[in-house]
Parts: C-alpha cells; sequence; structure tokens
C-alpha cells in the first residue's frame, strides 16, 4: 500500500511540475526531448519495477536480458518510424 501512495505521489509531483514547466519554456526541440526521455525513463522503471521481480521468479534471471533486448527492439522500431 505504502508503494503504491508513493507511486501516486510521484505521479501528482510529475503531473505538476510538467504543467508548470510547459507553461513557462519554449518548447524547443532539445526540450522537447529532455522532457519525452526523462518520461521514457519514468515509464520504463515503474514497468521494470514492477514487473521484473514476478519476472524473475517465473522465468529465471535471463528474464533481465529479454526485457532490455524489448525495450531496444521497441526503440529501434520508433526510431524507424
Amino acid at each position: 500500500m505504502l508503494e503504491a501512495a508513493a507511486w501516486a505521489g510521484l505521479a501528482a509531483m510529475t503531473l505538476i511540475l510538467g504543467a508548470w514547466a510547459g507553461a513557462s519554456f519554449d518548447a524547443s526541440p532539445l526540450r522537447t526531448g529532455l522532457v519525452m526521455g526523462f518520461g521514457a525513463g519514468a515509464l520504463l522503471v515503474m514497468v521494470l519495477d514492477t514487473m521484473a521481480p514476478e519476472a524473475e521468479r517465473e522465468a529465471g534471471p535471463a528474464s533481465g536480458l529479454v526485457a532490455v533486448a524489448g525495450f531496444a527492439f521497441a526503440f529501434l522500431l520508433g526510431a524507424a518510424a
């Protein structure tokens, strides 16, 4: 329960700070890329924090390598588009 509250607090803080930053700064390509990179990293941390322990219990230590390969493949697909 405490972990869910921590994630909810982080999401609320990020939303508030993101809205303030978006209204305060210009949307240059560099800043847009930085914000998108931060969001992608946060999403990756949330997914792996939730799924990695169970995946390792069920599929063994190779599950981490498979997760990284999947995210790299998704990145390559996104970069090609």
